[in-house]
């Protein structure tokens, strides 16, 4: 399914009008095509879909859900529960929130907002440090734990990963063989080092003392073990340009706007609907009806 987004977001520019009724992904005989897809991406307000169509993933998971939906819909409709009056009831409901939806998003869509720009110089000019990027070491380590074998024991492993690393071994096999930090099951032993504080201390020296990418340091005995640390790469401070984060600030000031615009005018709705009144013993008999508070109804009787 992945390697199928990825295709879609590449030649999505290039499809014509009359592909897009062409099927996109199907199951069987239950199919979903690049049109209906659209649709249901359009449920996003316009900086919200930017950012989840990034992650292919994100689109995978979601075909995979409009067609599982679209076989269970199949069924029910076969079971006529289309037809029955509370489902009927519920889905009107379902109408007026996917029409809310549209409403808002209308209301909040990228041509309707402001140019930001200004603004965005602004803020970055009365705060440019806060957009610089502090120096950072990207490492990869083994550690050999101290406590379940002798430190002589734990200092002999350490020399032997650290002679086949600087033999050429590939530092991922070493990890994966070596390693007994339980994190390198999602990270492979790779850090970025950024905020020295977060980290032991005699393992923060040892790879700052690395000078080069790819070299492999001499082991270094922390509170935990024995290090063997690569520098991956290390990337020098840099004091950002207005150029730079422009965009990320303009993205944040429309969210901002978004947001805002959101509240007041669902502020405004409910101003001009009027206050909210309901029937009391109706409403206080709802827990009962829906079977959330027996031991009420228990008494009642």
């Amino acid at each position: 399914m992945k390697r199928w987004c990825t295709v879609v977001l590449a030649l999505v520019n290039a499809i014509s009008a009359q592909a897009l009724a062409q099927p996109l992904v199907w199951r069987g005989d239950t199919v979903i095509t690049l049109e209906e897809l659209d649709a249901r991406l359009n449920r996003l307000p316009d900086g919200e879909r930017a950012t989840y169509t990034r992650d292919t993933s994100n689109i995978a998971r979601l075909l995979d859900q409009l067609l599982v939906n679209r076989a269970l819909a199949e069924e029910a409709r076969e079971l006529g529960l289309d037809k029955d009056p509370e489902v009927q009831k519920d889905i009107q409901f379902a109408v007026e929130e996917l029409l809310a939806i549209h409403r808002l998003n209308l209301l909040l869509r990228d041509d309707a907002m402001p140019d930001f720009g200004a603004l965005a110089e602004e803020q970055f000019l009365a705060d440019s440090g806060k957009w610089d990027s502090p120096e950072s070491l990207a490492v990869q380590h083994v550690l050999i734990r101290v406590g379940e074998r002798l430190d002589d024991d734990a200092a002999e492993i350490a020399r032997e990963v650290l002679d086949k690393a600087r033999s050429g071994t590939n530092f991922d096999k070493l990890v994966e063989q070596y390693s007994d930090d339980p994190s390198k099951l999602e990270n492979k032993g790779r850090f970025v080092i950024v905020d020295d504080t977060r980290f032991d201390p005699a393992f923060v020296a040892g790879a700052r003392a690395l000078v080069n990418d790819g070299d492999v340091g001499e082991p270094v005995r922390s509170a935990y073990g024995y290090h063997i640390i690569k520098l991956i790469r290390r990337s020098e401070a840099r004091k950002a340009q207005f150029s730079d984060v422009r965009s990320s600030i303009e993205r944040d000031l429309r969210n901002q706007y978004r947001e805002n615009a959101r509240k007041d005018y669902l502020r405004m709705l409910r101003s001009r609907m009027g206050a909210e009144e309901g029937n009391e013993e109706l409403l206080m008999s709802l827990p009962v009806r829906y079977g959330g508070r027996p031991e009420i109804e228990q008494g009642v009787r």
